[in-house]
């Protein structure tokens, strides 16, 4: 006999991606003579990436196996019993809360930004810059509560032969029980780049 209860839940990722300039060129073109100019570009990307996971497993599981309480009692001749031998094994894997980040996108976080000093006029004073502010945050959290509740049972005793006349003979198989627990929880990896 084998029951198994299990109660699974989990409690997604959210993303948030701020962008802020997508394209920009400019600069100092066709300026006049003696002048002063000045172009820039200021560009900030915001990329906030936050993973919740909650994951509790509840599993009960009984399991039995029997060839044994057998009785060959009060016969007028002889008596005998022979059993066979049981051999009871028992896997259980609970796998999950896995948080997988994949931002390879994000290596070029912005676009093409390009600023130009042509056809200045003579004795004039020209500036171009560029400015770029990238922040990436990455928040994980795992939460897992695992509860395993096993109970086993492998027997070929409680053989009787006893009573009889004749002779009276108990021959019982082995008995073996084996339990495997995998609990594999709680992992996160984030990938950022190419």
């Amino acid at each position: 006999m084998k029951s198994l209860l299990t109660k699974l839940a989990i409690a997604g990722s959210g993303v948030a991606l701020l962008a802020g300039v997508t394209y920009a060129s400019v600069g100092n073109s066709n300026t006049g003579f003696d002048s002063n100019n000045q172009a820039s570009v200021t560009a900030k990307n915001i990329a906030k990436i936050t993973s919740d996971n909650n994951y509790d497993v509840h599993n009960g599981i009984t399991a039995k196996a029997e060839t044994g309480d057998n009785q060959a009692e009060k016969n007028t001749g002889d008596g005998s019993v022979s059993t066979g031998s049981t051999d009871l094994s028992v896997s259980l894997t609970n796998s999950g809360n896995k948080i997988t980040n994949d931002l390879s996108g994000l290596s070029d976080m912005g676009a093409p930004l390009s600023v130009t000093n042509s056809t200045t006029g003579a004795n004039s004073d020209n500036t171009a810059w560029v400015k770029t502010n990238n922040s990436l945050t990455v928040t994980n959290n795992n939460d897992a509560h695992v509860s395993n509740c096993l109970s086993l049972t492998s027997n070929t005793g409680d053989n009787k032969a006893s009573f009889n006349t004749g002779d009276g003979s108990v021959s019982t198989g082995d008995s073996s029980a084996s339990v495997t627990i995998d609990n594999n929880l709680n992992t996160s990896s984030t990938t950022v780049g190419q």
